[in-house]
């Protein structure tokens, strides 16, 4: 008597190979969405030892770095240098690149060692400025163009994260109106492509 020898039909292959593909394309996604989570809790712990860092300066000489002053300089070191023809680091957008100023920077590292942003770069697929990196300071924002308070000469902070509607989590956030800031209870600052723009308030100098 002759065996019968069974397998899989093509149609049972081709359901284990739809399973298959399906269960690794959830893995894909589950990995990314936790990369993203983790390289965002970096960039906003970063971000609130660069605040602390600046808010301890400020409260101990009374104004911000007199450089500081209408610039707006990369936080720190070790950012890319590619985003424009030059060898010196980049940072914010590829479409408004800047840089970091050496004066700010020693400033604020004689208070403390200088926190370590991360370095990596984030894409905005084609939308406003292309790539960004890193955390800025900036201050010839204007805040409250109502009237109230016209214009700052203290600064702000700017930096992203993956994904939109992300918690800044640092606060107060400033949200864009016509001809600059203002004040918001929101939790970020804007969407920009598939990041989310965190822009926050610094304290005046005055009231530390």
């Amino acid at each position: 008597m002759h065996k019968t020898k069974s397998g899989f039909t093509i149609v049972e292959l081709l359901i284990v190979i739809v399973v298959i593909g399906i269960l690794a394309a959830i893995t894909v996604v589950s990995y990314n969405s936790v990369q993203q989570r983790a390289n965002n809790t970096r960039r906003i712990a970063a971000a609130k030892d660069w605040q602390k860092l600046i808010v301890a300066y400020t409260a101990q000489n009374g104004a911000y770095p007199a450089t500081t002053l209408n610039n707006h300089s990369c936080l720190g070191t070790g950012y890319p240098t590619d985003f424009d023809t030059n060898a010196d680091e980049d940072c914010f957008t590829t479409g408004n690149i800047k840089h970091p100023y050496p004066s700010i920077n020693s400033a604020y590292a004689t208070i403390a060692k200088l926190p370590q942003y991360p370095p990596d770069k984030l894409d905005s697929n084609n939308g406003p400025g292309g790539i960004t990196a890193g955390i800025s300071l900036r201050a010839y924002d204007t805040l409250d163009p109502s009237g109230s308070s016209p214009k700052t000469t203290y600064p702000f902070l700017h930096y992203w994260l993956a994904g939109n509607n992300q918690d800044c989590v640092l606060r107060p956030v400033a949200q864009p109106v016509s001809g600059g800031y203002t004040a918001s209870a929101f939790s970020y600052t804007s969407n920009v492509g598939p990041l989310t723009y965190c822009v926050i308030i610094l304290p005046d100098p005055g009231v530390l």
